[in-house]
Parts: structure tokens; C-alpha cells; sequence
């Protein structure tokens, strides 16, 4: 307990170098003391070590101040990304995640030393967690996927500056900046290119179980039968809007159904990760993407590219989002107020699975 309550006590002192100005003043030694809950003598201690590092200097009977010049990587030198992922052994946003940690390789080598990758595996580990915060070099960190406000509360206790990307959890973090998909777009990228096409008849393949509040699925499905309200060109059933599965033989029998009614649609919205299953489905029927009907996916997943034909999709922007991120905790790190919500913007990326089409 003695070693985690110097590190609070030292991640306290660096959170506020952070937002100091030079010759700013630092918390009194009684309010470092009450807050990271530290005898006196440890208190002591870690100014005097922040004194040796010529991070700050102390007046007598004043107080400590931020010394002058301080560069940016004696205040941090690690960035932590805590990836928490949904419930699914096969997690839609896997291939973006990876995209997205290279991005963020790539930006932090000009202003920090290194970066730390922890992946929670399907559920939050109290414990895990609370090992990651605890750290002394856990000082700033983005969290990806974070399902719960468990994570928010854990890292401020520990004094750690962070951002949320992408939360799924059905409420965003409302004391920390949260960086997310803008969700209507995505949808309405798809449906409009779709009508542009000249499709009428659409089925939208969700990835959103009926128990299930994601947040990211929720508002698409939801920004689907928005478009089915208040687009008159476009035309859907209830039985085309349906839960396609994160499994092959789900997806297929789902497109079965679909397809076997008396009216079918001619174009198909789902995920990138069930375009294999949607493909295979349409072929068992000599129907062929991007000639009988048109297929657009959502994701940009590599599948996407080495289909035959390859399948028209939904880039989910991975460099802007580690672009955003990047900026968004260095503005909280120069600000703990900083609070914003940042809506990244999608692509819409056209192959050959998607094709005009004459309805008369």
C-alpha cells in the first residue's frame, strides 16, 4: 500500500504540472496529503524527488512552483491504450483497433517515448484495472470500446487522464471527452448511395442481439427505421430488418428467410464481418453482388477488399479517430476541465458490389 500511495501521490503531482503554467503553483502539501490519502513524510518525499528532477522548486513559507522550460515528455513519457471489447468472440471492430494502434504508433514516436497496449479481454477485471491505473507510468490513456463507467472511475481515483473512444456502453462518460462514430452517417452514407443507385427495396443485417445496448449498433438500427419513416423512395419490410448474426450459418439462414419471401429486395446493408455469409447466400441462388442486387458492408475490414466482387463499404476513419485521440489528451492533459464529445466522420468507399439498378 505504501509503494501505490506514493505512485497516486506522484501521478497527483504530474496532472498538474500538466495543466501548470511555469512558475504555476502546485497543490499545498495539506491538499496533496488529503487527496491521495499519503502520510506527510511520503508527501515529502515525492516533492523533494520532483525538486531533484527540476520539475519544481519550493519557496519558503509559499509553496512549490512548476520550474521553468519543462518539456513535455519529464511530465509524460508513456501513453497507455486499455482495450476493452465487446461480448463477441469476434469482435467487429478488431481490424479497425489494429489499423487504429498503428496510427497511434506513428503519432505518439514525435511526443512520447513509448506506448503501452493492455487488451481486457471480454469482461472488466476490477483487478486488471485497477493494476493498470495504480502504475505510476499510467498517467494518460485512451480506453477503446469501454463498456461501463466502471473504467472512468477507476482511472480518476488514480489520477490518470483519459479519453474515451468509441464507448459502447449506452451512456457516454460525462466527465471525460468521448470521441465516437458518428452513427447516423454512417447509415446515411449507405442508404443514400444506395437510392442514388436507383434501390428501392432495402434489408438492413444488424449485429445488435435483442438483449443487447451497445450503443454504436443501437443508433444505426435506430438511424434505419428513421430513414425508413422519412425517405419515401426507400421501401423495407419488418422481416428485412433483422439481428444477421455473428455467425456464418446464422447470417445464411437470416439471407434464407429474407430471400424467400414473395417480395425481395434489391439491395443488402450489413456488416463487413457477414459479408462472406451474404455472399454465399445470394450465390446458392445464381444471384451475383453488383449485378442482380447490391451488397454494402460497414466496417472496411480487409474481407471487404478480396471478395469477389469486392464489396462497396463503410471506412470507419481510423488514422482521423488516432488523430483526434492524440489531440484530445493533450488538450485534457493541458486542461483536466476539457470536455468534449468528437463525432469522427465515416467514408463511404465504392467497389463493385454495389451497381445502378432499374426498377421498371
Amino acid at each position: 500500500m505504501v509503494v501505490r500511495s506514493r505512485e497516486k501521490a506522484e501521478k497527483y503531482l504530474y496532472q498538474h504540472l500538466g495543466t501548470l503554467k511555469e512558475g504555476g503553483r502546485l497543490p499545498s502539501l495539506r491538499k496533496i496529503i488529503n487527496e491521495c490519502k499519503v502520510s506527510q513524510l511520503v508527501a515529502q518525499d515525492v516533492l523533494k524527488e520532483f525538486e531533484k528532477k527540476e520539475l519544481i522548486y519550493s519557496v519558503n513559507r509559499r509553496g512549490y512552483f512548476k520550474c521553468d522550460c519543462v518539456e513535455p515528455d519529464k511530465v509524460l513519457d508513456e501513453l497507455d491504450l486499455i482495450y476493452c471489447p465487446g461480448t463477441h468472440d469476434r469482435e467487429p471492430m478488431f481490424d479497425f483497433h489494429g489499423s487504429f494502434s498503428h496510427f497511434i504508433g506513428m503519432m505518439c514516436g514525435k511526443r512520447w517515448l513509448s506506448v503501452r497496449m493492455h487488451f481486457l479481454e471480454n469482461h472488466l477485471n476490477d483487478d486488471n484495472l485497477n493494476r493498470i491505473a495504480e502504475s505510476s507510468k499510467c498517467r494518460a490513456c485512451i480506453v477503446i470500446s469501454s463498456p461501463s463507467q466502471k473504467v472512468g472511475e477507476i482511472l480518476r481515483k488514480n489520477f490518470v487522464s483519459y479519453v474515451n473512444l468509441f464507448p459502447n456502453s449506452d451512456k457516454l462518460d460525462e466527465h471525460s471527452t468521448n470521441i465516437v462514430i458518428d452513427n447516423d452517417e454512417v447509415v446515411e452514407l449507405q442508404v443514400e448511395h444506395l437510392l442514388s443507385l436507383g434501390h428501392r427495396k432495402i434489408a438492413y443485417l444488424h449485429l445488435l442481439r435483442a438483449e443487447e445496448t451497445i450503443r454504436d449498433l443501437q443508433m444505426r438500427r435506430e438511424c434505419f427505421f428513421k430513414c425508413a419513416l422519412e425517405k419515401d423512395q426507400l421501401q423495407t419490410r419488418p422481416d428485412w430488418i433483422q439481428f444477421g448474426g455473428y455467425d456464418s450459418e446464422d447470417t445464411m439462414q437470416v439471407m434464407d428467410q429474407i430471400l424467400s419471401g414473395k417480395e425481395k429486395p434489391t439491395a443488402i446493408i450489413c456488416s463487413d464481418l457477414q459479408l462472406p455469409a451474404v455472399y454465399r447466400s445470394l450465390e446458392s441462388r445464381g444471384i451475383i453482388p453488383g449485378k442482380n442486387i447490391s451488397v454494402i458492408g460497414e466496417n472496411n475490414l480487409g474481407i471487404s477488399r478480396v471478395l469477389y466482387p469486392s464489396a462497396s463499404t463503410i471506412d470507419m476513419a481510423a488514422e482521423d479517430a488516432a488523430h483526434q485521440a492524440i489531440n484530445a489528451i493533450e488538450r485534457v492533459l493541458a486542461d483536466s476541465s476539457y470536455r468534449e464529445t468528437i463525432h469522427i466522420k465515416p467514408k463511404l468507399v465504392i467497389r463493385e458490389s454495389t451497381s445502378t439498378f432499374n426498377d421498371s
